[in-house]
């Protein structure tokens, strides 16, 4: 039995949503890099993000731009362009020292921040990483949620419709913890 026309047709079926997630993930990564400037390190993600802003504004739509976010101060800590929970977040994610030290918060939003300094070298961006990553994991089960309740295609139609949603990406990039919920 030959399965390759069976591989075929999942492959292409699986192919919509693919696009859809690699494009709430594209504008994810463009916010961030608007809002925040890119970052020191890694160097090949400081190399994407400065070379990806011209081909990023080709699939962007035109009403999808940030202004720079401002710099604030902080008694305990130099300035930085976070302030309240994603602040918070970032000293509880250089804090614990494990999943289940997270202090009087939730374990699993600070852990996945600290892991995200730990990738990003202890850059504050890494809340905001974080941030997006559940974003577009909630475009995914919007899908789900979509495909589940209705058909496939309105699934897709819903995940790409907040994939693009400009508050969603906004809120999605800030550092906070609502994905996650």
């Amino acid at each position: 039995m030959d399965v390759r026309p069976l591989v075929k047709k999942r492959v292409l079926a699986a192919l919509p949503l693919v696009l859809v997630l690699g494009y709430a993930a594209m504008l994810r990564f463009d916010a961030i890099t608007q809002k925040y400037g890119p970052v020191s390190s890694p160097a090949w993600l400081h190399a994407l993000q400065v070379h990806s802003q011209a081909p990023l504004r080709w699939i962007r739509p035109d009403r999808l731009t940030w202004e720079p976010e401002p710099s604030y101060f902080h008694r305990d800590g130099p300035p930085t362009r976070y302030f309240g929970d994603p602040y918070n977040y970032l000293r509880f994610g250089r804090a614990i020292s494990s999943f289940y030290a997270a202090n009087w918060r939730e374990p699993g939003y600070p852990f996945v921040t600290k892991v995200f300094l730990k990738l990003l070298g202890d850059q504050d961006v890494a809340v905001s990483c974080a941030s997006a990553t559940f974003s577009v994991l909630v475009v995914w089960a919007t899908y789900l949620l979509g495909s589940f309740a209705f058909s496939r295609w309105v699934g897709l139609g819903a995940a790409l419709a907040l994939a693009i949603e400009y508050d969603a990406i906004s809120w999605g990039v800030l550092g906070g913890r609502d994905e996650v919920f």
